[in-house]
């Protein structure tokens, strides 16, 4: 009987398989099972919710006027933070499709400094702020010194030199030089803002003008090419042009300071003014008056000089023409 039962034991192999199955069906192991897995599902609770120490890396963009600031320096896309933070918080980041955050840096009153220098203080205060659920603790990320191109505006006149406008030879500008607008608005970098002339002057491309001149100008713009722009285009200009005319008449000198020895040979000359067709008539003859002067002798030509000392107010100086010397007679005794 003991040979037999012997026998039956060794026909039945040792299997893990059969091993295991009998485990997971005796209750005892099952509850072992479940007990671990429980105390450890609560072990993991309660080490998520205690705080730590991490870095943890953010998405950063520095938001700032571009109309007004061209930063020239590469500002970083990404910076790296010291936190305490609990295990929930750092998971989350590590995670990365569960975190989504940005952290927008508003940077207009860094630039508006003389140097602006982009500290770790800035970012660490906004960082903060943005992050209320972390503690920030410090920012990794060097401070950065920026370079910036600032944008201004400033108020540049209008003018018509008239010295290059090129009229038709007998006539003549008339009236002031009407410009509309008389001044005009430039945005660009400050650099550049500053290097350009004010006035600034039109240029028309008109020659051998002899009527009234009325029309737009195209406003040139400095440094259009840098970026500098205008907010406006053209200029409306305006002026008046008639042909000039001449009327000579002769006109008596009045000497003064007279020498006993010397007397004028001939005290009348010939004085010349132009005029427009507008202004004919506005001139009369008793407004000049013109004067020759003996202190002003001179010996080696026997003159003196001639000066005008009276004209017609509304006519210009420049308008008239009248010899600038009189001969002098010496009696025989001064010779």
């Amino acid at each position: 009987m003991h040979k037999k039962r012997q026998k039956k034991i060794q026909k039945q192999p040792f299997s893990p398989i059969v091993t295991i199955g009998r485990m997971i069906t005796n209750g005892k192991t099952i509850t072992f099972l479940f007990c671990l897995l429980l105390a450890s599902f609560f072990w993991f609770l309660k080490a998520m919710n205690k705080n730590y120490l991490s870095t943890l890396s953010y998405k950063i963009k520095f938001s700032y006027d571009e109309k007004i600031y061209d930063v020239k320096t590469p500002l970083p896309q990404e910076i790296k933070l010291y936190v305490s933070a609990n295990g929930w918080q750092i998971l989350k980041k590590r995670i990365g499709f569960l975190n989504h955050t940005t952290l927008i840096c508003p940077i207009d009153n860094i630039l508006a400094q003389r140097e602006p220098y982009l500290d770790k203080s800035t970012i660490l205060q906004q960082a903060q702020s943005l992050l209320p659920d972390i503690k920030v603790n410090e920012v990794i990320t060097e401070g950065l010194k920026l370079q910036v191109n600032r944008k201004i505006s400033a108020i540049f006149n209008l003018k018509v030199d008239s010295s290059r406008i090129k009229v038709v030879k007998g006539y003549k500008i008339t009236s002031p030089i009407e410009v509309t607008p008389s001044q005009i608005k430039l945005f660009g970098e400050e650099s550049i803002i500053r290097q350009i002339p004010n006035p600034i002057i039109l240029n028309l491309k008109e020659h051998y003008i002899s009527a009234k001149y009325a029309k737009y100008v195209p406003i040139p713009i400095p440094y259009k090419h840098k970026g500098v722009v205008s907010d406006k285009e053209k200029a409306w200009v305006q002026f008046d042009v008639e042909k000039e005319y001449t009327y000579t008449f002769n006109l008596v000198l009045k000497p003064i300071n007279l020498r006993e020895s010397m007397e004028l040979k001939n005290p009348t000359i010939k004085v010349s003014y132009t005029y427009t067709e507008s202004e004919f008539g506005q001139f009369p003859l008793h407004d000049f008056e013109a004067v020759a002067d003996f202190n002003t002798f001179n010996p080696q030509d026997s003159t003196v000089k001639v000066m005008l000392t009276r004209k017609p107010a509304l006519l210009n100086r420049e308008a008239i023409t009248l010899p600038n010397t009189i001969k002098v007679i010496l009696s025989k005794a001064s010779k």
